[in-house]
């Protein structure tokens, strides 16, 4: 309320009253007393609106400060819930890695890790290439993919050079990759890929089995025995669901 809108109002309150009391006094220096007191009250009356409407102008800027720090701080929390969403994005756990055989296997026997020893990736470090097993680091749903060389070897006289092989999480199969010679001049390769769910600590690796040959064929050169595994996203579920 403006103060002109005020003094209106005060105005037309003594107006109303003046016409009320207007018969009710004989002589002008009564008429005269009363005005005078009426308008005493009415410059009271004037005072305490100004003042009450200061205290509300100074209530309302108050407020209005408010209101905007408390838009700042919205702003800030917002920005600050962006930014924790971007850094869980970008430090979610990082799991893949290949690795390969650079070296022959002869004479490999039944349910004989397969050790991938020269490691290309291993982002986590859950593949170990002294023993050939994966570790996982999380629980979730992983895509894993291996293959496997089968030619004659140099110097090794075979008459089959077949290679069976399995891919096992805590030692229960999942996957076979196989790879057939039928003769010496044969340059074979097997493989397989598959998206599994893997427990938190479950171990996954690669095995020979008692079938075929008994070599497994790979070199630095030609690398085509190898294993492969990352993690595609994070998953937790009661038990395992390994079958």
């Amino acid at each position: 309320m403006s103060r002109f809108n005020s003094f209106l109002l005060t105005v037309l309150l003594f107006e109303s009253r003046y016409i009320h009391v207007e018969g009710e006094y004989n002589n002008v220096h009564d008429l005269e007393q009363f005005v005078k007191e009426e308008f005493r009250h009415l410059r009271d009356n004037e005072k305490e609106l100004n003042h009450k409407i200061s205290t509300l102008e100074k209530e309302n800027e108050d407020k209005g400060r408010q209101i905007r720090k408390l838009e700042e701080e919205l702003k800030y929390l917002k920005k600050e819930r962006e930014l924790d969403q971007r850094t869980r994005r970008q430090s979610r756990t990082l799991v893949a890695f290949t690795a390969y055989k650079s070296q022959h296997i002869h004479n490999i026997t039944k349910e004989q890790k397969i050790v991938y020893e020269h490691i290309l990736l291993n982002d986590g470090n859950a593949y170990d290439s002294n023993t050939g097993v994966f570790t996982a680091p999380v629980s979730g749903v992983y895509l894993f993919s291996y293959s496997v060389g089968s030619k004659a070897i140099p110097g090794v006289p075979l008459t089959q050079y077949d290679v069976f092989t399995r891919l096992v999480i805590n030692g229960v199969h999942q996957v076979s990759a196989v790879a057939e010679s039928t003769s010496i001049d044969d340059d074979e390769q097997g493989s397989t890929t598959a998206i599994l769910f893997v427990l938190e600590g479950d171990t996954v690796w690669t095995i020979h089995e008692l079938k075929g040959g008994s070599n497994l064929y790979s070199d630095d050169s030609e690398r085509v025995t190898s294993f492969t595994g990352t993690l595609l996203y994070e998953k937790q579920v009661s038990g395992s669901i390994i079958g």
